[in-house]
């Protein structure tokens, strides 16, 4: 017997082994990094709410590049000098997301 190397069905049992773990963690892989670009969209969404925020206008419609991604900023007026500021984007991972805020007289909150 020649004990210098791998016998064939060791070889193909371990490709078959490697092949099987890159075919579920590449596609797991591929959605983790989607969910990590998502992340920080939503991120520098918040950003862009809170710069319109401080900035204290009510009715503005504006549309921002950042990054390969788009953002709507709205806003509008409610009652009582309330005025409503919302940014929205659809993210890598395809999901569409929307945040608001609220202002009043040089007072911001969300």
């Amino acid at each position: 017997m020649n004990d210098r190397g791998y016998l064939m069905m060791e070889a193909v049992s371990s490709l078959l082994l490697v092949s099987c773990l890159g075919v579920v963690g590449l596609p797991v892989l591929c959605s983790l990094h989607q969910e990590a670009a998502a992340t920080r969209q939503m991120l520098k969404g918040g950003e862009l709410l809170e710069n319109r925020l401080a900035m204290g206008e009510s009715s503005f419609v504006e549309t921002v590049l950042v990054d390969k991604t788009t953002y709507a900023l709205k806003g509008h007026a409610l009652r009582d000098g309330f005025s409503e500021v919302c940014v929205s984007f659809r993210a890598a991972n395809g999901r569409e997301y929307e945040r608001c805020g609220i202002i009043n007289a040089g007072m911001n909150s969300e």
